[in-house]
């Protein structure tokens, strides 16, 4: 009698696939595709979590605000010690009432048509000597 191997890999639970990717998303910051390599899932997956399951979207949001506590705290940390671009940074995002920003200026500068297709070939030699 012969004996069949089963070599498929254990079947995971969806609960236990979300409760790994979330732990992964923890590690890096919200990366979903390092999170999801890591999880062995494509990242659509993670996304359709997303849409269907508003405790798994809320717990990915609370993460994502980690995240930007963490970087605003790094932000400040840079501007206490006297980082000139972080400070920029910083006035240009929150100190616009202050009239921090950024501004460009367009201008509207009128060009001259090209009017020398209506000149004579003196007028022209005489523009070029002129300019010699």
């Amino acid at each position: 009698m012969t004996k069949i191997i089963d070599n498929r890999k254990p079947r995971l639970s969806t609960t236990i696939k979300k409760k790994t990717m979330l732990a992964s998303l923890t590690q890096t910051m919200g990366n979903v595709s390092a999170s999801a390599d890591a999880c062995y899932i494509n990242p659509s997956t993670h996304y359709a979590w997303m849409k269907k399951d508003e405790k798994y979207a809320d717990k990915v949001y609370e993460l994502r605000e980690r995240a930007l506590d963490f970087a605003e705290g790094a932000l400040m940390k840079c501007i206490q010690n006297g980082k000139e671009s972080s400070i920029q940074f910083f006035l240009k995002m929150k100190g616009k009432h202050r009239g921090y920003v950024e501004t460009k200026h367009n201008l509207n500068t009128d060009i001259p048509k090209d009017d020398m297709k209506d000149k004579t070939v003196e007028e022209l030699l005489a523009i070029i000597n002129a300019e010699e």
